[in-house]
């Protein structure tokens, strides 16, 4: 039993890596910094020397369902389905996407697939589809919305896209594109 007459040495600095929390008195063997280690968390500590878990990451708002349960089944959300968001990092580097027929009616969260080329939406319930984040979109397949009223395409790129089918879209009425010209 400890009556408090014993000496425990060790660190006593909590942000060391070696911290002791037993310890009372302190033996000068602290050592690094604990804190987020890593330079793509929010919380990055560019001085901390020893992740403590306590990294927090951008995340996206995806606030549909059905286009959060397909991003979370092909490996790319956070393992928490319904939550409305996804870890951005998982999304960035995606360069095609294929949700054709998958019941989405509302893709935001788009705007963070910021390496997508090829994106396919044909055939689901989308009314409005923003595209201005998407620099470097060289395909784009969303034929079949018949919910689908404006496609704004103003993203600094339109003279790299190769591929646009917006067929059998009845209610489409606005098409915002770079430069009118190129489309003519």
């Amino acid at each position: 039993t400890d009556d408090g007459s014993c000496q425990y040495l060790g660190c006593m600095d909590s942000t060391a890596c070696n911290y002791y929390s037993l310890a009372n008195v302190d033996d000068g063997s602290c050592t690094g910094l604990i804190g987020c280690t890593d330079s793509n968390a929010i919380n990055y500590n560019p001085s901390a020397t020893c992740n403590n878990t306590s990294c927090i990451y951008p995340k996206t708002y995806v606030p549909d369902n059905s286009f959060e349960n397909y991003l979370e089944n092909h490996g790319l959300g956070d393992g928490i389905s319904n939550n409305d968001s996804v870890p951005t990092l998982s999304i960035s580097s995606i360069q095609s996407l294929d949700v054709h027929n998958m019941g989405i009616s509302d893709l935001t969260g788009i705007e963070d697939f910021s390496n997508l080329q090829y994106f396919n939406c044909k055939f689901n319930q989308i009314n409005n589809l923003d595209l201005t984040s998407n620099t470097s979109l060289i395909s784009l397949e969303c034929a079949g919305n018949s919910n689908l009223v404006n496609i704004d395409l103003r993203n600094g790129n339109n003279t790299f896209i190769t591929t646009f089918n917006a067929n059998n879209c009845p209610n489409l009425t606005c098409i915002l594109v770079d430069n009118v010209a190129y489309f003519q």
